[in-house]
């Protein structure tokens, strides 16, 4: 059985001239014990997938299941229990209460649910991430690598059946990004757990069993075990697909480049791997950073932590609203 599925997928959301559709029939499967990284242009609806397959928005239509349970059947209640033991989180921000220790965090979502920690488990997950001497420092005295090993943490304490990641290196730096990326793949390999990641970054995706490349709502791409060096060749010729050739302009673009919002592409030079004429990784890709925007504001259950209103995501992003 899979760990999520979903079918059938659409999401369209009113604006004031006519409705924007982020997801268009999308049908995906993601095998249990596998690494998935999503990724797409800005707007392609790499975060609208990852949020609706795990009941953070409600799609327009179609159906996800995580395991044999059909997330669109349950009510708002039943969904916030389910993801608070069935479904971890890891965001761009770090989403830690500065208040609690490194421990308080890690365990904070089994204390919302009322579980008992098993303690057995916990203890490996502090040994997976590293933390075991950070345990009572709070997360001010901690490097943002540090606090997103917290985050990591938290999100494996309830032994969630997969953990859905939105731009996870977003705010780090190359060398402590792949720290993490490594990380990552390591809980993949070594406890069987189900990861699926939004990233825009070819190197970070290229950490990844299988990689789905989204345009304009729909699955374009789904490539097995690539390397990043292809990852950014199939980008680069969605972006040359997407935008015509123009001439240079006064802004610096070499003859055939082409624009992709803030993305250059065709001649653009973008981190640390060239494909196709075009050179993609490292953090950022023409300093955009696709699919983090936080949305929302409405909790479910009348908490809120770090700004996270869902109540169990622990992240920026809450149901309803998300573009």
């Amino acid at each position: 059985m899979s760990a999520v599925r979903v079918q059938g997928l659409t999401r369209t959301y009113p604006s004031d001239d006519e409705p924007v559709t982020a997801l268009a029939g999308v049908d995906a499967e993601f095998e249990r014990g596998t690494f998935t990284a999503v990724m797409g242009p800005s707007g392609s609806g790499k975060s609208t997938l990852l949020q609706a397959a795990a009941g953070l928005d409600r799609p327009s239509s179609g159906h996800v299941w995580i395991g044999d349970t059909e997330l669109t059947k349950l009510s708002e209640t039943k969904l916030t229990e389910l993801r608070r033991g069935r479904i971890g989180f890891v965001f761009q921000a770090f989403n830690l209460i500065g208040a609690l220790t490194v421990e308080e965090n890690i365990l904070l979502p089994l204390k919302l649910s009322g579980n008992r920690p098993d303690r057995a488990w916990i203890g490996q997950v502090i040994d997976q991430v590293g933390l075991g001497n950070r345990l009572g420092h709070r997360p001010s005295a901690l490097s943002g690598g540090q606090q997103q090993r917290v985050a990591i943490a938290r999100a494996l304490a309830s032994r969630p059946e997969v953990i859905f990641c939105d731009e996870p290196t977003g705010a780090l730096d190359t060398n402590t990004a792949a720290e993490v990326l490594a990380l990552l793949r390591g809980i993949v390999d070594d406890h069987g757990q189900t990861v699926i990641m939004v990233t825009h970054d070819p190197v970070a995706a290229s950490y990844a069993d299988r990689v789905i490349v989204l345009a304009d709502g729909r699955i374009v791409h789904d490539l097995p075990q690539p390397g990043a060096a292809r990852i950014a060749e199939h980008l680069a010729a969605l972006g040359r697909r997407r935008v015509p050739t123009r001439p240079s302009s006064s802004r610096g673009m070499s003859d055939g480049a082409t624009s992709i919002g803030d993305v250059t592409a065709g001649s653009a030079s973008v981190g640390g791997v060239t494909a196709g004429g075009v050179t993609a990784g490292g953090a950022s890709v023409g300093g955009v950073t696709a699919g983090s925007a936080g949305v929302g504001g409405v909790s479910d259950d009348g908490m809120s932590f770090g700004g996270v209103s869902d109540g169990a995501g622990f992240g920026p992003l809450s149901r309803g609203a998300a573009r």
